[in-house]
């Protein structure tokens, strides 16, 4: 099956994709409407009245695709045969009756056919290029490294990339998208593809935009900064990636049993029609299944999350000067064999905008994701009672923002952030359990100060940030080290820099006062931050931090839109508290405080599942 989210008249709907005998057409069929009017059609002389099968219980479908998909394997054994019965009866019966099920595909408008990924997880040096293409390396560490996007930077088939001016060339390759289809955590790798809904072209982009705007001075300072600092590489890199309306997924979901073998498809990317680039898919050093384990093992899977595995061919393919970016004609396009086409416009705004004036782009937002909040009414929370956790798309994290940072690790004190996004699974509550995965080694604990975003945050002044923070809570951190006990020498400033990243990505791992204290940033500095753990007592303050909302706030949202909602912590402090996992026992409570912003709790256990962390090999070439 081909599935789809799609807009018909303005109004947002998803179906299935089915060859109509009477045009020979594709048409897009809503599983709603379908059910319902077999229903209708059920009559003594067309032999259905009394053996019209049954669908979805009580014919209730879920509103979006990413509902459907949390109705798991029964969900999608209704919808095939659903698919399987109507691909009948348009050749047997009432074909004319459906055509009020569906439309030509030609005449709705496909969104990303899951508009708003919570996991939206791009995978980097997933290819043997990356190796073979380097003399110097001698080894590599095979686990999956890769970056973490916010729902806004995500735009479907014929949706428009908008390329801000300033932000530099636009780079770009396809990538296999991979959608999960059913809640899953410590997965082993022999089940993964039961938990794989379909698969998805992606186009990955980035632009250059915060390298450019990174505070780093001459490019020398900038050349030196990176070889000792990667995560000011990351930033500039990975904030690219996350540019609003800069990754096309689509045009559809394809289900595994169109596909046949992942492994063995032709992949192609071209512009403007254009062959740009051609590879296959056995050209992934770690497939879907690793990944899928690998992710699992410290973290949930949940239906519609998803997955892309990295380039297969030529990494971050430049549009060259020649072309003019003049209109509609000039896109970047995706193909995947068996998977679809996939092809976006491009606008690049520095050379000239083609869009007509009341294009919704224009008018509301360049991302589908924050227009479809803002026009919703849910652009900003006007009061602290009204956020949880559960309403944090997105959570950023600062990273080396102290101002010890030097002192302590040798790297340079900047006033522009390192910054990267993380899924939103990672958020606690205080006062809960949080599970330790199986895997879970030594941990380091920090108490850390975040913001919580009011309002749909774009280009805020520094002198604005006060009008966009919902407010500030205390939060603790925990950092596990098993990621970094994988990591084998020789290796890579990356491959070393991950573990950071991952290490507090797991289930819950950051903890927070789910009460946001409203006030100026000024008067945020100065307030003494504790932690108490397995009878050892930090402490420090506010004043160590680097930067706060003023600094990240604009420097992050000079491309990136920050949600309401969404959680900004600003990273550790100098003192943590590292504790080993001999000392580790259930029930063992963690407990913090920023003064005049309130406490945060919690105990740990240890998760009584199987050890499915799988072993990370290193490739020695």
């Amino acid at each position: 099956m081909k599935l789809v989210t799609f807009t018909y008249n303005g109004k947002e709907d998803w179906g299935f994709v089915l060859t109509n005998p009477a045009d020979d057409r594709q048409w897009v069929y809503s599983p709603a409407l379908v059910d319902r009017e077999l229903r209708r059609s059920a009559t003594m002389t067309n032999g259905y009245s009394v053996s019209m099968p049954k669908f979805m219980e009580n014919s209730v479908w879920p509103n979006t695709l990413c509902g459907f998909l949390e109705t798991e394997e029964k969900g999608m054994e209704i919808l095939r045969r659903l698919e399987r019965f109507l691909q009948r009866f348009l050749g047997q019966s009432d074909e004319g009756r459906m055509t009020f099920c569906g439309h030509p595909l030609d005449d709705v408008k496909l969104c990303a056919p899951i508009p708003m990924p919570r996991l939206m997880w791009g995978l980097v040096q997933n290819c043997p290029t990356f190796i073979r293409s380097n003399p110097a390396r001698t080894g590599t560490n095979l686990f999956p490294q890769g970056h973490q996007r916010p729902m806004g930077s995500v735009v479907g088939h014929g949706e428009t990339f908008v390329h801000p001016a300033g932000a530099g060339p636009l780079a770009f390759n396809v990538e296999l998208g991979v959608v999960i289809g059913k809640k899953g955590r410590y997965i082993p790798v022999n089940e993964a593809m039961n938990y794989v809904a379909g698969f998805t072209c992606v186009t990955d982009s980035s632009t250059r935009g915060y390298t450019e705007a990174m505070d780093l001075g001459t490019k020398d300072v900038y050349e030196a900064s990176a070889a000792n600092d990667w995560y000011v590489g990351a930033t500039m890199s990975w904030g690219g990636k996350m540019t609003d309306a800069h990754c096309a997924m689509g045009p559809w979901i394809v289900t595994p049993d169109e596909i046949g073998n992942v492994y063995d498809l032709l992949v192609y990317t071209r512009m403007s029609g254009h062959l740009r680039d051609r590879a296959h898919t056995s050209a992934l050093l770690l497939g879907v299944e690793r990944v899928i384990q690998w992710y699992s093992s410290f973290a949930t899977l949940y239906p519609g999350d998803v997955i892309h595995l990295g380039t297969m061919g030529t990494d971050g393919l430049q549009i060259p000067e020649e072309f003019t970016f003049n209109g509609t004609d000039c896109t970047i396009d995706s193909e995947i064999e068996g998977v679809g086409y996939l092809s976006t416009p491009v606008l690049d705004l520095g050379k000239g905008d083609w869009r007509s004036p009341d294009d919704e782009s224009v008018t509301v937002h360049e991302s589908p994701a924050v227009r479809k909040i803002i026009k919703s009414g849910k652009g900003e929370i006007t009061s602290s009672d009204e956020w949880d956790k559960d309403k944090a798309r997105q959570f950023y994290t600062l990273f080396k923002n102290y101002y010890k940072v030097k002192e302590d690790e040798n790297i340079r004190v900047l006033k522009t952030p390192r910054f990267l996004c993380a899924p939103n699974s990672a958020i606690g509550n205080s006062g809960t359990e949080v599970e330790l995965p199986p895997r879970c080694n030594d941990l380091e604990i920090s108490i850390e100060l975040a913001a919580v975003v009011k309002k749909v945050s774009k280009h805020v002044g520094k002198n604005e940030a006060d009008d966009f923070v919902l407010g500030y809570i205390p939060m603790i951190s925990l950092t596990d080290s098993s990621f970094d006990d994988i990591i084998t020498e020789p290796t890579t400033l990356q491959e070393r820099g991950m573990p950071l990243v991952y290490g507090r990505w797991a289930d819950g791992f950051n903890v927070i006062n789910p009460t946001p204290v409203s006030m100026n940033e000024a008067n945020v500095r100065g307030r003494k931050m504790t932690l108490t753990a397995n009878g050892k007592t930090v402490a420090g303050s506010t004043d160590e931090y680097v930067c706060l909302s003023s600094d990240a706030f604009s420097f992050m949202s000079l491309y990136i839109t920050l949600l309401p909602g969404d959680v900004v912590t600003f990273g550790h402090i100098s003192e943590r508290i590292r504790i080993s996992s001999s000392e580790i026992t259930d029930g063992m409570k963690i407990v913090g405080e920023i003064e005049g912003l309130g406490t945060v709790n919690f105990t740990i256990k240890h998760s009584t599942a199987g050890d499915n962390s799988g072993a990370v090999n290193v490739l020695k070439l």
